[in-house]
Formats: structure tokens, sequence, C-alpha cells
């Protein structure tokens, strides 16, 4: 049986949702891992870092060593990452996010330069799930993910998770229908 293994990212200055989904040749979507991370709950032993560089960039290197050791733990063949979107009532957020994408997308070439890193806008991965492109309601989401055909592990439950790990999953079944629909056949 040939698996493909999906590294999915809900990205965040504060919050980064993680999800490790497999898909294999049957199209069967099994969810492996999931989690939110906290880079201000790993802030204090990089002080000198903050007072150097400024909190935002000590928040991405926290980040980013967590993601390295995820990739090392989980092995995945493909990451994909749901791309920015632009608010212009908060063009701040914004540029977080395209520092935080550059970062993550750096810390995989780093990792293994022949992993694939995607992006998927946003509105594509609530279409994919099932939910209106434009909508902002995140209990849809995780509505729509519970009625999809993915095999979660005994310890994973859908109702407990926050939304950064909800829409973590999203992202990386948007990429597995992706590859389902578009590529299964070339791989």
């Amino acid at each position: 049986m040939i698996s493909i293994r999906i590294l999915s990212i809900d990205p965040g200055s504060s919050h980064v949702g993680f999800a490790v989904l497999d898909l294999t040749n049957t199209n069967r979507i099994t969810l492996k891992h999931v989690e939110t991370f906290n880079p201000n709950k790993h802030l204090l032993d990089v002080k000198d870092v903050i007072e150097q560089h400024g909190p935002r960039f000590a928040r991405i290197l926290k980040i980013n060593q967590f993601f390295y050791e995820l990739m090392e733990l989980y092995k995945p063949d493909i990451i994909v990452c749901e791309a920015p979107f632009y608010n212009r009532l908060r063009p701040g957020a914004f540029k977080a996010l395209v520092e935080v994408i550059s970062s993550l997308q750096h810390t995989v070439y780093d990792y293994d330069p022949s992993v694939m890193f995607h992006t998927t806008d946003p509105s594509t991965v609530k279409k994919s799930v099932g939910v209106k492109g434009t909508s902002g309601d995140k209990e849809a989401i995780r509505s729509a993910i519970s009625h999809l055909n993915i095999f979660y592990g005994d310890t994973i439950a859908l109702e407990v998770l926050d939304e950064h790990s909800v829409d973590a999953i999203a992202v990386g079944y948007s990429k597995a229908i992706d590859l389902i629909n578009h590529y299964w056949d070339y791989l």
C-alpha cells in the first residue's frame, strides 16, 4: 500500500495548529496527530533573543524549533500551510503571518530540501470541507470536519480541540483531496 504523509499548518504568531494525516492509495485519510503550539509558553530560555530581536522574532524562533522536531518525528512527504489572508482592518496580522510562513518554509528547507511546501488559500480550505468560502464561523468548520471520512486515532477527540488544531486538520484534508483529485495517478 502506498501512503503519503501530510503535515498541515494553521499558522499564527501566537498559536499554530499542526496536524499529521496519512493518505493511502485507497483514499483513506487517517489523522495521526494534531496539536496547537503556543510559543508564548516557551520563551523563558530566550530572554536574550527577545531583548535583541523582539518578542515576535522569539516566538517565531520557538515555532520553528517545535516544527522542526515535528518533522523529525513524523517524517512528512508534503507540508501544506494555510496562506495568509489580508484583512484591511488588521494589516499587521498579515505581515506577521507572512513572516511566520516564510520562516516555516525556510525550516522545511533546512530539514529536507526535497520536501514540498505548499500553501492553500483559506476559502479553498473551507470549501474542501463543505463550508462556504467566506464563512468566518469556526464551529462550522469543526462540524463539517466531524462529518468527513477521516479516521481518527483512539486518543484524538475532535470535540475538545481548539480552533487552530481544527483548522490544521481542514488544511491537511484540503491537500489530501487535492492530491486524490489531481495528482494521485502521478505519484
